[in-house]
């Protein structure tokens, strides 16, 4: 093979590997501004990814170029070395780093969700997840709505749940304001130390003054057991307003309702040691039942 064809067979391999790499690197950048937009359910990658597709077209269309000029002209000496010489201008010309600068400062700054916070419900509840133990759970449901959340059970005997997902705690108070909107019998509930594996704690305050804490034991597959009950004077009863405030510090459990401290408890049973925390409502033989929490606060004690 004569020199000038070896070079111009040269300069074919090199501009089709770096159209290669061009094409790979449009579909790195798609797969990036899909994951972007799946995250934020936005747009806000749009200009960016303009200026990146800008950039590339630009640049493609120069090769293109000079690849029509290798694959429609006869090769000689000069015409080789001219068209190396444009492949290798416009090989230096490429410069992506703008662009990538560009996109790394406009991509999505993703806020994990809070550890410690007070929430008034109004915003969304994507973070927490529902679930029940018993009752229809068609008969059902919890709601944010006008700034309050909305614990509506239509079904008799339900035990409805409301868990906060994204963190555990070994250490934790959680304090919440009740309404309770119905005058037939319910509970409310709040929950620390929960692992869907092995199980949870839980402070059941009734709306008729009597209060329960139990363990549900997931793992041994035995269900509630009450681990220690009582009565308070401190319970606004019936169509009431109430502030309970439950801490957990592993195994160690305390209960306060209204400023009044009702409960200081070790659990030697199961000795749970951490979890996720969350709300419920019970319901008994009567229904239908409405309670509101105006917020939930989350604090390390």
């Amino acid at each position: 093979m004569s020199k000038e064809k070896w070079n111009s067979t040269r300069i074919r391999l090199i501009i089709l590997s770096i159209m290669a790499s061009i094409t790979i690197f449009i579909l790195a950048l798609d797969f990036y501004f899909l994951f972007s937009k799946i995250l934020n359910g936005s747009s806000s990658s749009t200009n960016v990814e303009i200026t990146a597709t800008s950039v590339i077209k630009e640049t493609s269309t120069e090769f293109s170029t000079a690849f029509l000029q290798i694959t429609q002209s006869t090769p000689t000496k000069r015409s080789t070395h001219a068209l190396l010489q444009t492949v290798t201008e416009t090989n230096n010309s490429i410069n992506l780093t703008p662009t990538l600068n560009q996109i790394s400062t406009s991509m999505p700054t993703i806020t994990p969700p809070p550890q410690y916070f007070t929430n008034e419900w109004d915003n969304n509840t994507s973070n927490w997840k529902w679930f029940s133990t018993s009752g229809n759970d068609n008969l059902w449901d919890v709601y944010n709505e006008a700034g309050v959340l909305v614990f509506s059970l239509l079904g008799k005997d339900t035990n409805a749940y409301f868990i906060y997902t994204p963190w555990e705690y070994k250490k934790v108070t959680i304090s919440t304001k009740i309404e309770v909107r119905s005058k037939t019998k319910s509970s409310t509930v709040i929950i620390c130390n929960y692992s869907e594996v092995n199980g949870w704690y839980e402070f059941d305050i009734g709306s008729d003054g009597l209060w329960e804490v139990r363990l549900h034991d997931t793992l041994g597959k035995t269900g509630y057991l009450s681990l220690v009950s009582g009565g308070s004077v401190a319970i606004q009863t019936g169509e009431g307003l109430n502030e309970y405030s439950a801490t957990c510090i592993g195994n160690h459990l305390n209960l306060s309702i209204n400023g009044t401290e009702v409960l200081d408890f070790t659990d030697i049973i199961k000795k749970y040691e951490g979890g996720k925390i969350g709300l419920g409502i019970l319901s008994y033989s009567q229904v239908p039942i409405l309670v509101e929490s105006a917020w939930v606060k989350i604090i390390q004690p």
